[in-house]
């Protein structure tokens, strides 16, 4: 309870947002890729998180085999998928930088 209490939302919420803005500037830069932010979880939290959008044809593999290598990697990396050619990542899950970590291994797994 001392613990929760003594969490600074504002900052805690700022620190969500920054990483999902880093996370869609980054995806962003790849072709064939789109981002946007999503607002509120799908559990009503009022928390941000980047949902990644693939254009699985001209990419040539889909969201299934993204999250697989993502999953087989190294690091292992556990995303929940969105819609059909999508993926969230939330920064609720996430230690500071992690967002760097996830971003790298895309970029491995799409270029």
């Amino acid at each position: 309870v001392k613990w929760y209490l003594s969490i600074d939302e504002k900052k805690l919420i700022q620190t969500y947002e920054d990483q999902v803005k880093f996370i869609i500037d980054e995806m962003t830069k790849i072709p064939h890729v789109s981002a946007r932010r999503d607002f509120p979880s799908e559990a009503g939290q009022p928390m941000p998180r980047a949902e990644i959008i693939f254009d699985e044809k001209a990419l040539g593999i889909t969201r299934d085999e993204i999250l697989n290598k993502l999953r087989e990697g190294k690091p292992s990396i556990e995303l929940p998928a969105a819609g059909p050619n999508s993926i969230f990542v939330n920064p609720q899950t996430l230690e500071p930088g992690q967002e760097m970590i996830i971003t790298d291994r895309l970029k491995e797994i799409l270029y």
